[in-house]
């Protein structure tokens, strides 16, 4: 502080107006001011007064000009106020009403949209605030202020309002004063309404992070801009850790407890990366839950517009089936955890990723045999009497549909979803079925097989270090052929013996396990 000082006090010998702000309220410098007023007797002291507005010391400023925006406590879209110790000239000033109004206002709007987890996209918002700004420093014509912000603030209480506050800073630091992984900036003073209260930790970024998965929302009062990046270390170390929680009026008792809680919870190791491949509706369902586990959330998927993308930390627009993209990606950021669900088509990639980066998951020899319809037939299969054939040419369709007994079934080797396919009765459909499947195959190959007449069933299993849990049977809801597309699942199975196919698929499972395991 002392090396600060000197320099503003050759600053002055040659330019006599100093402007200085009462950062989250706190003046720590009124010593040195008043010397510098006693010194300097053409000195002019310009305060800005944003963050101690509502704080009675104010009034008793040494400043010959004051200035606060009244927007950062309250909720209007324009306004600010300018007061001085000597008579302030009038300014002629033009109506209230600017682009910078309408644009600021909308945004806010559109901003609680978004915070209320509706189908609203951030940067729709964040378009509309940027437009705002940009208007903002294109004029400095000097406005009255909006109709709107005046209204707003005649109906504010702000003895109660400052109450609150208070009381808001106190829960708070009684919650986390003593959890020891942040340092509390300063504390609370006789008369002074908390703008904020000011919070740093080394691992700064990750506890915004943090925070923001659990819904709380946090300004960090100030990143330096790259002009700035010559400062002091003092100076960049405390912009790097610095962090602003909220405790103003709009908040209750509740509020702030959960915001205490939120805060203990933290802890001072990063937090672990998950890559979820694939963000459709299926997969919005795993993203959330990777969240409350505490996983800070990466999303990749090939449509620009993927529900899962609202919801996750993170996400890249990138085709889940292009294995070599996502790697990359995967690894510029440093993921510690892959994962797909709810679509085979993202398996593949994920243990590419996974065998590529060391992480758990299946290798990708497995991964290309679960996901090939054909090459898992032939390898769980133990019936000799059952018929199932890959082709990836029509001449070899049309070879084989004179081989063959019928009706047959004819999809996509790594199909998903029922797409591409079709049940064939005789020799004269299998070309066209073929090349349906084909159509809506990546790999171009395609399977025939038998067709069985009956009600289909399926299994959720869980599988972990050769220990086998069968979790449920499942019945399907199917739509008729010739399409036998999967409309939904339920639960419970209806069959009888159900404890007793559980035990089957059980012990094999881990029989086939240790079979692998072994080889």
């Amino acid at each position: 502080m002392e090396i600060v000082e000197e320099e503003i006090e050759e600053k002055i010998q040659e330019y006599p107006v100093l402007f200085f702000i009462d950062y989250f309220g706190k003046n720590q410098s009124q010593k040195f001011l008043k010397r510098l007023k006693e010194s300097y007797s053409e000195l002019v002291l310009i305060e800005d007064c944003t963050q101690s507005i509502m704080t009675k010391r104010t009034e008793e400023s040494i400043a010959d000009y004051m200035l606060a925006s009244l927007r950062k406590w309250f909720p209007i879209p324009s306004g600010g106020c300018v007061w001085s110790n000597h008579s302030l000239p009038s300014v002629p000033m033009t109506c209230g009403i600017s682009e910078y109004t309408f644009y600021y206002f909308l945004s806010q709007i559109m901003k609680t949209e978004y915070l209320k987890n509706n189908m609203l996209d951030k940067k729709k918002y964040l378009e509309w605030m940027n437009k705002g700004v940009t208007k903002l420093f294109e004029d400095y014509s000097i406005r009255e202020m909006d109709q709107v912000s005046r209204h707003l603030l005649a109906i504010i209480d702000w003895n109660e309002a400052s109450q609150k506050r208070r009381e808001n800073y106190e829960i708070l630091h009684n919650l986390i004063h003593k959890n020891g992984k942040f340092e509390i900036v300063s504390e609370l003073e006789e008369g002074e309404v908390p703008f904020c209260m000011p919070v740093c930790t080394q691992n700064r970024d990750d506890l915004l992070r943090y925070l923001i998965r659990n819904k709380i929302y946090c300004n960090v009062h100030w990143r330096l801009s790259e002009e700035q990046k010559s400062v002091s270390p003092e100076i960049k170390n405390l912009s790097n850790q610095i962090l602003s929680i909220p405790c103003d009026q709009r908040y209750g008792k509740e509020e702030m407890k959960y915001i205490g809680h939120v805060l203990n919870e933290w802890g001072w190791e990063r937090m672990k990366k998950i890559l979820i491949v694939g963000a459709g509706f299926l997969q919005v369902p795993l993203i959330k839950k990777a969240k409350e586990c505490g996983l800070y959330t990466i999303a990749v998927d090939g449509d620009q517009n993927a529900p899962g993308f609202f919801y996750a930390d993170e996400w890249e627009c990138i085709d889940i089936t292009d294995e070599t993209q996502c790697l990359e990606y995967a690894k510029e950021k440093e993921i510690n955890g892959v994962i797909t669900a709810a679509t085979d088509y993202g398996i593949l990639t994920v243990a590419r990723i996974a065998e590529t980066m060391n992480l758990p998951g299946i290798s990708y020899e497995i991964a290309k045999t679960v996901k090939n319809k054909y090459l898992i037939r032939k390898k769980i299969s133990q019936n000799e009497e059952l018929q199932f054939f890959e082709l990836d040419t029509e001449e070899k369709a049309l070879q084989l549909r004179e081989q063959i007994r019928y009706p047959v079934i004819v999809k996509p080797c790594d199909g998903s979803g029922s797409k591409g396919v079709e049940k064939v009765e005789n020799k004269d459909g299998l070309l066209e079925a073929f090349q349906e499947a084909y159509r809506f195959s990546k790999s171009k190959k395609v399977l025939v097989e038998d067709f069985f007449v009956g009600k289909e069933y399926g299994a959720d299993i869980f599988v972990h270090d050769g220990m086998v849990e069968v979790m449920a049977l499942l019945g399907k809801h199917i739509t008729p052929e010739p399409d036998y597309a999967e409309l939904g699942h339920y639960y419970p199975s209806g069959l009888k013996n159900e404890k007793e196919i559980k035990e089957k698929l059980r012990t094999g499972s881990e029989k086939s396990w240790k079979l692998r395991m072994e080889q």
